[in-house]
């Protein structure tokens, strides 16, 4: 479903994704507290489904390891031309 796609480059740097699962975690407790437990359980399943998604599906590795090849070719035909240019 690309509605729910969190596996996208936005997400990349952990600092994003943790802050994901613990806005929700936490909001989810919160519904909880103030008695609101359907709140609570769909705040909570979208952080359990935040949390599989960036921690346990194996997703930031491989989108990091081509984001970083595809900059290193970018890198290298700059680099290809500015000799050429010379």
């Amino acid at each position: 479903m690309r509605a729910f796609d969190l596996q996208v480059e936005f997400f990349i740097p952990l600092w994003r994704r943790v802050a994901v699962v613990v806005v929700c975690v936490v909001w989810s407790l919160f519904e909880f507290v103030t008695l609101a437990p359907l709140w609570g359980v769909i705040f909570g399943a979208m952080g359990i489904y935040a949390a599989w998604q960036f921690f346990f599906t194996g997703w930031p590795e491989s989108v990091a390891s081509s984001v970083g090849n595809d900059a290193t070719s970018v890198t290298s035909e700059t680099q290809r031309q500015s000799v050429d240019s010379d």
